[in-house]
């Protein structure tokens, strides 16, 4: 468990549940809800559960909450992948971070992030990855800040198939 005089950032446990679905369904409200009119903005609600359920029994994943005065503030989720044909070295995967917005820039982000880095290296990752909305400028400047540097860039094209040509 780390901590700053104000955040405590601890690893979830079975009766965490709620919270979890809580925390994701504010990001994907916040953020693909405000830049991916293709989400599925009810999957937290929908799925949530289960994948809170099937994170918390993967060795290979992590979630972890921050919480401020006792109460969760912020959420992060990972995966670990081994070596592969296509990726020759163990890459650790963050999947969800989210801080409730009166929290941000209070340092709950980054010790989130501090325990994915840890946990990240007691496992061998040799690479560690996010990705963000190219529009989340906030959410890029942030990563940046945590030591994230630009690697990838995906590019869509969206609309009605019959107008993609």
């Amino acid at each position: 468990m780390r901590h700053t005089a104000e955040f405590v950032v601890r690893d979830a446990a079975t009766d965490d549940i709620e919270t979890w679905i809580e925390l994701s369904a504010g990001l994907f409200a916040d953020d693909s809800g405000r830049r991916d009119a293709y989400a599925n903005h009810s999957w937290p609600e929908v799925n949530g559960a289960e994948s809170f359920r099937t994170g918390l029994a993967d060795p290979r994943a992590l979630i972890a909450f921050a919480e401020h005065d006792g109460v969760p503030v912020g959420v992060l989720s990972a995966r670990f992948s081994d070596p592969s044909e296509f990726c020759t070295v163990a890459t650790a995967s963050l999947g969800t971070l989210f801080v409730l917005p009166e929290f941000r820039s209070r340092a709950g982000g980054a010790l989130l992030v501090g325990r994915f880095k840890r946990w990240a290296a007691e496992l061998g990752a040799r690479r560690l990855r996010v990705t963000a909305y190219a529009a989340n400028e906030g959410a890029l400047r942030f990563y940046r800040r945590q030591g994230f540097h630009d690697f990838e860039l995906t590019l869509a094209i969206d609309g009605v198939a019959s107008e993609i040509r």
